[in-house]
């Protein structure tokens, strides 16, 4: 079970639930490739769970090695990145006078 970082707390401080993770499902991206400095969610298993840390480096080997691994894994971070990138660059300063016309293509 992926759940939300404190930011997204309900009203008596539980965590929220954002997403349930599958067999194979892979969170942390972002932090191993550097996109991000610290963690975004906080994940809790609701049964027993095997995992595996993989650095940075490691990541960037397999996915060498791996081209089928390496086109599941850039699709996943497009993914998730895609909602995120957008309202960042809406939000710049550059854009604040553009018209609401251009904001929503």
């Amino acid at each position: 079970v992926l759940r939300t970082p404190k930011r997204l707390e309900s009203e008596q401080g539980e965590l929220i639930q954002v997403a349930t993770m599958q067999k194979g499902s892979l969170f942390g991206e972002f932090a191993a490739l550097g996109i991000n400095e610290t963690r975004n969610a906080t994940i809790q298993s609701d049964q027993l769970s095997m995992m595996w840390n993989i650095s940075k480096e490691q990541i960037l080997e397999k996915l060498i090695e791996f081209p089928e691994a390496r086109a599941n894994f850039s699709a996943t971070v497009l993914h998730r990145l895609e909602p995120l990138v957008i309202p960042k660059i809406l939000g710049l300063s550059i854009f604040a006078n553009f018209s609401e016309r251009f904001r929503k293509m």
